[in-house]
């Protein structure tokens, strides 16, 4: 597609005339522009390795921050290492993939030195230890990325960018630059379908405000040369600013609340064990995607092992008891919450995993038809459980996933990613 056909049907137009114009115009640049993916991640490796598959061709360097801290740890006032680094462990135990692995660069951020840094609240929304995250991969990009017109695409391990809308990104839009493009875009927001549980969760309708593509020229000023220079808090609200740069619609994809039901996920088993079971564990199953060769154990690693990944514990569940908003799945606040079987039956129907306004009860998820039950109907007051509510969208299936937008790398390789497969019947 040609550069102004396509910026004037799928980019949306800015209020600010300043911008409208230099979208109308089209870049200045010629060639295809560098990206950098700025990535932060906590556990899935599966949806990394998936992201970083997808863009693989289109992105020169994965830049990515992890910690070993988890959110809802860090919001209790709990500064002591919570979870292990896994992407470190992987790319230190060899079980990463390689190719991927020469591409890629990692930050560990640990609460207790990032909480000497900050002079703000620092847990919580919007707290510095959310925003020392984005500062991390800040530094790692100011520091290789030397080309004025180089291009920062920041997002979260589940938020993919379509790898045809990157390339055109590259190509075709104008970004802020001091001298040849004042007036262009500093930053577009890709909006993406937001696919809750797996695929067979459709959304029909992208809504999703995220990733978001920076010029690297307009971050550098801001962090190098405004004095003073831009804050990471403040860096977060450009992240969140999302009705004022213009908006590239159809752009990618949210792969939120994933997780196979039968996956292992972390025992603790002591204090120095912990990262060798939980390594080990992430070993297998990554391996098991065919991925990396498995990992070789001395009897007393096989062991425990053995002891963490013999029980199975569902990845939805360790994901609502350890991110920023796991107040919202507490058993004290919403009884049944965290039941396995009943988040097991709110991934397979597509309904809604948490209480809605003004309800107690977690929804009982008991299926996805029959009668009352707010929007999705189904199961109603069951279980003394709040009511069922559908997800936007459809419940696909084999015959119809041809209605879905995806990947073509996701689709050509799906049996490297069973988790986002699993209810498809």
């Amino acid at each position: 597609m040609a550069c102004a056909a396509w910026l004037a049907t799928n980019i949306t137009h800015p209020h600010d005339t300043r911008l409208a114009q230099s979208l109308s115009r089209g870049s200045v640049h010629r060639g295809l522009r560098r990206v950098f993916a700025l990535v932060t991640f906590g556990y899935e490796l599966e949806l990394l390795t998936l992201q970083m598959r997808v863009l693989q061709r289109e992105v020169s360097r994965f830049l990515v921050a992890e910690a070993t801290s988890t959110y809802h740890a860090v919001n209790r006032g709990m500064l002591a290492p919570s979870k292990p680094a896994v992407l470190s462990e992987a790319l230190g135990n060899g079980t990463f993939p390689l190719d991927l692995a020469a591409m890629t660069t990692v930050v560990v951020l640990r609460a207790a030195e990032e909480r000497s840094r900050c002079t703000s609240r620092f847990a919580g929304p919007h707290g510095c230890w959310e925003a020392r995250h984005r500062a991390a991969l800040l530094d790692q990009l100011l520091a290789i990325a030397d080309h004025d017109d180089d291009m920062a695409l920041l997002a979260d391990v589940d938020e993919l960018a379509s790898p045809s809308v990157v390339r055109l990104l590259r190509r075709c839009a104008p970004l802020w630059h001091a001298s040849r493009a004042p007036d262009a875009p500093h930053k577009y927001t890709l909006q993406a379908w937001s696919v809750f549980y797996g695929v067979h969760c459709w959304p029909r309708v992208a809504t999703w405000k995220a990733p978001h593509a920076y010029s690297v020229a307009w971050l550098r000023k801001r962090l190098r040369d405004d004095r003073p220079p831009m804050s990471a808090i403040q860096f977060l609200d450009t992240r969140a600013d999302v009705s004022r740069p213009p908006m590239v619609r159809d752009a990618g994809w949210h792969f939120t609340s994933t997780g196979a039901s039968d996956l292992p996920v972390h025992i603790p088993a002591g204090r120095f064990a912990r990262s060798h079971t939980d390594s080990a564990c992430h070993a297998q199953s990554h391996s098991s995607l065919g991925h990396a060769p498995p990992c070789r154990h001395t009897p007393r690693r096989r062991i425990l092992s053995s002891l963490a990944c013999s029980r199975r514990p569902h990845e939805l569940r360790r994901k609502l008891t350890t991110w920023g908003h796991a107040n919202m799945f507490s058993e004290s606040n919403h009884p049944g919450s965290l039941d396995l079987a009943r988040l097991e039956r709110c991934q397979r129907f597509c309904l809604e995993a948490n209480a809605g306004r003004g309800q107690r009860d977690a929804p009982p998820c008991a299926s996805r038809g029959g009668g009352g039950g707010g929007v999705g109907g189904g199961g109603g007051g069951a279980q003394g459980g709040g009511r069922d509510r559908k997800l936007p969208g459809v419940l696909l299936t084999e015959a119809t996933l041809g209605r879905a937008t995806l990947p073509e790398y996701l689709l050509r390789h799906r049996a490297q990613y069973p988790s986002l497969f699993q209810y498809l019947s």
